[in-house]
């Protein structure tokens, strides 16, 4: 094998990725892999750099790459998650205008299982909404949101924005970390009666 002429049609980059793993190549490769980057004017030092460069950028689409678990049930993207955000308020006008319908200490519990509950609707995919499971799991995690959300802030009495945001996270999260087993075990108990009712 002529190494030399391999080398030589690669590219800049390749080379150096090549060159990079020098300390594997037999002997032959190496002296010719030395000429070739010589005659470029590169050297190992950018070899190396390249690597990890090139490692760094496989890394980060690894990372950004969602798992086929979660792409499953959620979607990649949740689209007009600003106009969600604003929706989960103003399904609160009515009890900000009807005060002696619900007291004052439950509106904040109120409006982080509201908000709970949009983000959940829109965030599943479509197939999801369209089932029974989730459904029937979707007023446990609200229950709980209330709950949850209500002990936290009679508890903490939140004031900053910071507080706000910890206290309807942990809210929300203690909702669906309830809700997601449940509503597995409901897919499975409701597709072993309908063997013909598969999640894609």
């Amino acid at each position: 094998m002529n190494f030399q002429e391999t080398y030589a049609h690669l590219t800049d980059g390749d080379l150096l990725l090549v060159a990079a793993g020098r300390a594997h190549l037999v002997h032959e490769a190496a002296l010719a892999m030395d000429s070739e980057m010589a005659r470029r004017g590169l050297t190992y030092k950018d070899a190396r750099t390249k690597k990890k460069t090139v490692a760094r950028l496989r890394s980060q689409q690894d990372t950004r790459r969602p798992s086929p678990m979660i792409t499953k049930y959620f979607v990649p993207q949740v689209r007009g998650r600003w106009l969600l955000l604003l929706l989960s308020p103003i399904l609160l006008i009515p009890l900000l205008f009807f005060p002696r319908i619900v007291s004052e200490e439950w509106l904040l519990a109120i409006m982080f299982a509201s908000y709970g509950v949009v983000c959940a609707i829109s965030a599943v995919q479509p197939w999801l909404r369209k089932t029974k499971s989730f459904w029937l799991s979707l007023p446990v995690a609200c229950v709980v949101q209330l709950v949850v959300g209500h002990m936290m802030a009679h508890r903490w009495a939140p004031r900053s924005r910071g507080e706000l945001k910890g206290t309807a996270f942990l809210s929300i999260l203690a909702g669906y970390a309830v809700a997601l087993p449940l509503f597995l075990l409901l897919q499975k108990a409701i597709g072993k009666q309908n063997p013909e009712v598969r999640s894609p």
